[in-house]
C-alpha cells in the first residue's frame, strides 16, 4: 500500500512539475537569419537582445523580480540577457559579448 502511495505521489509531483515549467515566461530570440561575421550581423544580433530583454520585462518583469530587487532597475534587464545568453551556442555568445564591445557597451547595460 504504502508503494502505491508513494508511486501516486511521485507521479503527481511530475505532473505539477511539467505543468509549471509550461508556464514559465519564456525569452525568444530569432537569430537564423544573422550573419555574426560581419559587424552589422552582429549589432543586429545586439538590437534583438535588447529587444527581447524589454519585451520579456515589460511582460513578466514583476512576475520574476524579487520584492527585494524591485528598485533596481538593471536587475530584470540583467536576468532576461543572462536567460538569453543561457539558451545561445558558445559562437552566438561570442559574437553577442563582441557586438557589446563593438558598441562601446561596459557593465549592465544590454
Amino acid at each position: 500500500m504504502r508503494v502505491t502511495i508513494c508511486a501516486v505521489a511521485i507521479l503527481l509531483g511530475a505532473c505539477a512539475e511539467h505543468s509549471a515549467l509550461a508556464s514559465e515566461p519564456r525569452l525568444r530570440i530569432r537569430v537564423a537569419d544573422i550573419s555574426t561575421d560581419t559587424p552589422s550581423g552582429r549589432a543586429e544580433l545586439r538590437r534583438r537582445v535588447v529587444d527581447a530583454t524589454r519585451r520579456f520585462c515589460a511582460d513578466y518583469g514583476a512576475e520574476i523580480t524579487p520584492h527585494e530587487s524591485r528598485e533596481d532597475p538593471r536587475y530584470c534587464p540583467d536576468m532576461a540577457r543572462s536567460l538569453a545568453m543561457s539558451g545561445m551556442t558558445r559562437d552566438l555568445r561570442r559574437a553577442y559579448d563582441l557586438a557589446r564591445h563593438e558598441a562601446k557597451v561596459v557593465g549592465s547595460a544590454p
